[in-house]
C-alpha cells in the first residue's frame, strides 16, 4: 500500500454545492491511498481518492499512464472517490470546470502512489470483520402524506409516511496484518461525505476516521475508505 498528498493550493474553488467556494485555507489534507494484493501472478486492488468524483476520462488516463510505466494490472483496480464536498473539481460540475494544473497533479501522485504500493508488496494475513448496526445514515427522502417524495422535509414531520428507500448498514471492515500488526484497514461504509461545510479543504469524515484509529492504535496504518451506495442516504 502506499498513501500520495494531494492537498491544493490555497484559493482553487472546492466542489460539491451548486457555487464554486474559493478555498480559504487546510482544515486537514486531502491523499490518493493505493491497497494492492497479489495472490500469485494476479494483482488487483483500490485506488481512492479524497475527492467529490472522478471523469472516466480521468481514469482511462489514469490506467494508460500505468501502463506507460510499466505497471501491467491496471484491469485488476477499482478506483473510486470518497466523494468529500471539500475538495477542489475534478469533473465539470454546475457550470465549473477543474483546474487543469490541479489535475496534473493528481495524476502525477497516483501514479507515483501506485508503483510505490506495488513495490510494497510483501507477506501479509488478511482478516474481515463487520458492524451490522450502524446508526449514523439515514435515507433524507420520504414518502409524504399525498403521495409525494421529498427530501429533508424536517424532523419529526407529521406528513412524513415513510422513508423512500433502505439504507445499509453494514460496515464492513478489512484489515491487513503484517509483522504482528494492522498496517491497512479498508472499510465499506454507506454515508454521505459532507460533514464539514466549510471553504477549507479538508477529507471530511474518512480523514478523521482515519486519525482517530491512528490515535487509538498509537500508530499510522493506513485507512481506506470505500464509500457504498449513498446518494439519498444523509450525514
Amino acid at each position: 500500500f502506499s498513501k500520495g498528498l494531494i492537498t491544493p493550493r490555497r484559493g482553487l474553488p472546492l466542489a460539491g454545492y451548486f457555487n464554486p467556494r474559493p478555498n480559504t485555507g487546510v482544515l486537514d489534507d486531502l491523499h490518493v491511498r493505493c491497497v494492492l494484493f497479489r495472490e500469485g501472478r494476479v494483482v488487483g486492488g483500490f485506488v481512492v481518492f479524497d475527492v467529490c468524483m472522478l471523469s472516466g476520462e480521468f481514469v482511462a488516463t489514469l490506467l494508460a499512464r500505468l501502463a506507460a510505466a510499466g505497471f501491467r494490472h491496471g484491469r485488476g483496480l477499482i478506483v473510486s472517490a470518497t466523494h468529500t464536498h471539500t475538495a477542489p473539481y475534478m469533473t465539470p460540475l454546475f457550470g465549473t470546470s477543474p483546474d487543469s494544473a490541479y489535475l496534473r497533479q493528481v495524476m502525477e501522485k497516483a501514479v507515483e502512489t501506485v508503483l510505490a504500493a506495488e513495490q510494497n508488496l510483501a507477506p501479509a494475513v488478511l482478516r474481515l470483520g463487520s458492524v451490522r448496526d450502524n446508526p449514523l445514515a439515514f435515507n433524507r427522502r420520504y414518502w409524504m402524506k399525498g403521495g409525494g417524495v421529498t427530501t429533508n422535509p424536517g424532523v419529526k414531520n407529521p406528513a412524513i409516511v415513510k422513508p423512500e428507500g433502505p439504507v445499509d448498514r453494514e460496515i464492513g471492515v478489512l484489515a491487513v496484518e503484517q509483522e504482528g500488526r494492522v498496517t491497512a484497514l479498508l472499510a465499506n461504509i454507506v454515508n454521505h461525505t459532507d460533514t464539514v461545510g466549510t471553504s477549507q479543504v479538508s477529507a471530511d469524515w474518512p480523514g478523521r476516521m482515519e486519525r482517530c484509529i491512528q490515535n487509538a492504535l498509537g500508530y499510522d496504518p493506513l485507512v481506506t475508505t470505500l464509500i457504498g451506495c449513498a446518494g439519498n442516504v444523509n450525514h
